[in-house]
């Protein structure tokens, strides 16, 4: 009624068996995930090329002045009329004050007609200060106003969260 107890050095052919197929699995795996993490970058669709010279160049060029604290640039932008409203370090004073740090945003579409167009922005707000939010985000459209001045498209209107009509005489 005993039986004889195996030793694991008794059969040492076993355990590099389990060993062996322990790390085909495992380095299976791991070839599977990187080739997961590196499919995710290059079949990643990269957003369509935007004019610099189109409205939503325009737009796109402002926020990212904007976003950059290139208030220079940014205010260089605009078109005629307004920078006849604002001046340049008004601007600035206006623009400095605004906080911009807990929104995205990203252009959804633009529309031309004649020598004015407008282009829809879409902002992603995330809510990261508040024990209650817990991580939100929530999203809205805000639409920026161009016009065609001397051939190049300038921005007449803006609304939150990159305009300053509040600073406006």
């Amino acid at each position: 009624m005993n039986e004889p107890v195996t030793k694991p050095s008794e059969n040492p052919g076993k355990p590099k068996e389990r060993d062996y197929f322990l790390m085909v699995i495992v380095g299976g795996i791991g070839l599977l995930t990187l080739l997961a993490i590196v499919s995710l970058f290059l079949l990643r669709p990269t957003p369509p090329e935007i004019s610099e010279n189109s409205p939503g160049g325009v737009a796109q060029s402002y926020i990212n002045a904007y976003n950059n604290r290139d208030y220079d640039k940014a205010y260089d932008l605009l078109d005629s009329a307004l920078q006849k409203r604002i001046s340049r370090q008004n601007y600035k004073n206006s623009i400095y004050q605004q906080n911009s740090q807990n929104i995205s945003v990203s252009i959804k579409s633009e529309n031309i007609n004649g020598n004015n167009a407008s282009v829809i922005l879409e902002i992603r707000h995330y809510n990261q200060f508040s024990p209650f939010a817990n991580g939100e985000s929530w999203n809205e459209d805000s639409t920026m106003s161009l016009s065609l001045e001397n051939g190049v498209w300038r921005i007449g209107n803006l609304n939150y969260p990159y305009g300053f009509q509040y600073w406006l005489n």
